[in-house]
Formats: C-alpha cells, structure tokens, sequence
C-alpha cells in the first residue's frame, strides 16, 4: 500500500453489484491511513448524496467542501 492516491489529494471510489466487496475493499484502504497517520471518512453513495443535496439546500455546500 503506497497510498498515493492520499498524496494526490484523490478519491477512491468502488462501483460493482451488491456482494463484490467493494466495501471491504474502502474498509481496508481507510484502516491501513489511518495506521499511516490519515483521518478517513466512509461514506455510503447514499449517505454521500444526502449531505450535499442537504447541504445545497441550506446554501452551506461550499462550507462542506472545505471540511474534506
């Protein structure tokens, strides 16, 4: 694990069918940061989509943006 991804500031996101271990897989990644010293946030799509349409609505999306 290099994590360069981490360094390059990217996301990391799974997309498969139900069952293929997708969140296994960010499980993993998030577990082996944060033993490198990373915060991580997990979220699910539909979590995810939640908060920023939340967010727009209440004219605060920017202000989430800037706490990732």
């Amino acid at each position: 694990f290099q994590g360069e991804y981490i360094q390059q500031k990217r996301n990391v996101i799974f997309i498969g069918n139900s069952g293929t271990g997708k969140s296994h897989l960010s499980i993993a990644l998030g577990e082996e940061a944060i033993n490198q010293g990373y915060t991580v946030k997990y979220y699910t799509a539909a979590r995810l989509s939640n908060e920023l349409m939340e967010a727009q609505d209440e004219k605060r999306l920017l202000q989430l943006e800037k706490q990732w």
